[in-house]
This record gives structure tokens, C-alpha cells and sequence, in this order.
């Protein structure tokens, strides 16, 4: 592995990732979902698992969920200070949340109707996040093995900023010379500039 920093010649990586990237965020939002409907924990699952846990039965009530879009605004904002050059960038996180079982609708609508308590969003908050958007609840049963499987979807959109920060070297000191193309030279000094 090459070392990060601009004397290397390299790209220069990130030096701190945001605490919720990929798996981290689906199980942030699995926290929340199991407080804010009331359903288990272990039954608050990631979509998307390297090794996919047993299906439930069909009469149990469980939800699949995970983050399916990051939008990163257009606009980011920069610091410098100390050696450390922070970029600060919001987006638009949007996440889907699929409620199974026998009271598969319920439990989506506890979701949507659930966030008008502020309290409830509190949640996110604390861990970087707002409630952006909606939408409705969709009804979206499959036949399996000749028997309904209830299913209902919402998706969500949540805004949060982020930060990386990139170690950057301040330059101290420059000595040159400058030349011109009709012959000028002058030699140059940072050391002393004010």
C-alpha cells in the first residue's frame, strides 16, 4: 500500500469514512425500524445479506430493508485547517422497506404515520439523519407454493451531511526563480513573506 499524502505522488484517499456506510446504515435503520413498530430485532433484516437467514414463516410479521440510492448534492463545501482538508457534502439516502406477515400493511403505515412523532425521529437525528420524504404504501402480495405471502413497501428518503477529511500538507517555505519570456529573471522567496 502506497502512503497517503500528496509527496507520495499519488491519489490521495480519504482519510475517515462516515461511521454509517453500507452494512453499518442498513443496521442503523433495522435499530430503528424494531424500535418504531415494534417488531423484534432479528426480525428487522438487511435486504441484501452475503448469507441469507431462513425466511420466516408466512404468518409471521418481519421486514426486509435497505439502502437502495445515495444522492450526493452537487455542492460541497471545503475547510483547510492544520494539515487537514475537510470536505463537507449532504445527501439524499433513499432506503426500502418491505414489511411481510399478517399484518404486513399495518406495519408500514405504524412506519409512515409513526414519524409525525418527533420524538420517533429523534433516532435519526442523533445519528446524523432527518426525514426527508415518503411515499405510500404499496401492497405488493406473491403466490408461494400456491399460498399468499402478504407484502407491503414503503420507501424513505433521509437527508444527513457527511465529512471526509483528506491529509493535506501546508506549503511553508518556496524558493524559485522566475522567468519571462523576454529574458526577465527573478528569484523568489516565500520565507519571509508576510
Amino acid at each position: 500500500m502506497t502512503e497517503n499524502s500528496p509527496a507520495s505522488g499519488g491519489m490521495l484517499q480519504t482519510a475517515t469514512l462516515n461511521a454509517a456506510e453500507d452494512v453499518n446504515l442498513d443496521l442503523l435503520l433495522g435499530d430503528w425500524i424494531s424500535q418504531l413498530t415494534g417488531l423484534p430485532r432479528n426480525l428487522c433484516r438487511r435486504r441484501w445479506q452475503e448469507s441469507p437467514p431462513v425466511q420466516p414463516a408466512r404468518d409471521t410479521d418481519w421486514c426486509a430493508l435497505g439502502v437502495t440510492t445515495v444522492m450526493p448534492d452537487q455542492n460541497i463545501a471545503a475547510t483547510f485547517k492544520d494539515n487537514v482538508y475537510t470536505l463537507h457534502l449532504h445527501e439524499t439516502i433513499e432506503a426500502l422497506f418491505s414489511f411481510y406477515g399478517i399484518n404486513a400493511s399495518q406495519n408500514a403505515m405504524s412506519l409512515r404515520v409513526g414519524l409525525n412523532v418527533s420524538v420517533n425521529r429523534t433516532f435519526l437525528t442523533n445519528n446524523g439523519m432527518t426525514f426527508l420524504r415518503s411515499s405510500d404504501v404499496r401492497r405488493v402480495p406473491a403466490i408461494i407454493n400456491q399460498l399468499t405471502l402478504m407484502r407491503s413497501d414503503i420507501s424513505m428518503q433521509f437527508r444527513r451531511q457527511e465529512q471526509r477529511t483528506y491529509p493535506i500538507q501546508s506549503v511553508l517555505v518556496s524558493d524559485g526563480y522566475i522567468t519571462t519570456t523576454d529574458g526577465f529573471n527573478c528569484k523568489f522567496s516565500t520565507e519571509y513573506a508576510e
